[in-house]
């Protein structure tokens, strides 16, 4: 199916893709983070693959792996624009028109244990601090929006919690945030730091989560929140890649809604809702990327 040539150079690309993610310390933090969260699960999976496996790669392990994908992929096409979709959508029914064809299922919502912490030492300047906790809340919770809300309000903007409080009040960190997995049900904490703060910084993430749970922050604060909702969700028709970003966001979430009415969604969302959904909260996972000695290479 494929041609060796095509297939070195994909390969040859496909390794610097994954050395650029090593260097990238950050990236590669969360990375490991993710690895060690999801063990034993496809989400665990780096998106390029490890290096040893790729290099183990012979073509004819692509000619598998498409007839695999071809079988057990959820495929979604979407025409976003001007013109006819009608010959697009010969073209492709005829490719996934013929066969029995058994998509796998997506993730279900993560499950946690015991709290668990790793760390890992290589050379580098500036520790790498991920923290994860779970909440049991999936895209089809009742809660799903209240979730949302609160990352927003805990690390999703530069009004928020972590970046005011625990990066520029307390300066215990070079950078700060947070992100929710709207799958999985994960509320992932991100920070460059000095390894030496490690503690009070998982202090001070720990107190605004508390606050959160307490409702105890300012009218101004939820209102900046919101300010960035509306932004981001009225940006979505400025492009046709934001466009399609939404809409296959939509399909996988399986929330039906258009941009404008998720965003009144999330607008209603309460500070009842959003302490009820940080009282989800559990902790999972603290895994740390520091340094071990070595003089970081220029």
């Amino acid at each position: 199916l494929f041609p060796e040539q095509d297939f070195l150079i994909e390969r040859r690309q496909l390794l610097d893709a994954i050395d650029a993610e090593m260097n990238d310390k950050r990236r590669y933090a969360l990375m490991r983070y993710v690895r060690t969260l999801y063990q034993g699960e496809l989400s665990a999976l780096p998106r390029y693959g490890s290096r040893e496996a790729v290099e183990g790669l012979c073509v004819g392990d692509l000619s598998r792996a498409y007839r695999r994908l071809m079988n057990s992929a959820s495929v979604e096409i979407l025409f976003v624009g001007g013109g006819c979709p009608d010959a697009a959508l010969e073209r492709f029914s005829g490719a996934f028109g013929g066969g029995e064809r058994t998509p796998l299922e997506r993730p279900a919502v993560f499950r946690g244990g015991e709290p668990r912490e790793l760390t890992e030492r290589m050379p580098v300047s500036q520790t790498k601090l991920a923290a994860g906790y779970s909440t049991g809340i999936g895209s089809d919770d009742p809660l799903r929006c209240a979730a949302r809300v609160m990352s927003v309000l805990l690390g999703g903007t530069v009004s928020s919690l972590l970046f005011k409080e625990v990066r520029e009040r307390l300066n215990l960190c070079y950078y700060c945030s947070c992100g929710f997995d709207r799958l999985r049900g994960v509320l992932t904490v991100d920070c460059g730091i000095d390894e030496k703060q490690r503690g009070p910084v998982l202090e001070a993430v720990g107190e605004q989560l508390l606050r959160l749970q307490r409702n105890d922050y300012s009218d101004e604060l939820l209102d900046a929140a919101r300010m960035y909702l509306i932004d981001a969700y009225q940006g979505v028709g400025d492009s046709l890649s934001s466009v399609e970003s939404y809409t296959l966001g939509s399909i996988l979430y399986r929330n039906g809604q258009t941009p404008e009415e998720e965003l009144a969604s999330l607008l209603a969302v309460t500070r009842e809702e959003i302490a009820e959904a940080a009282s989800r909260l559990r902790p999972e996972l603290v895994y740390c990327l520091t340094g071990n000695g070595e003089e970081v290479p220029d």
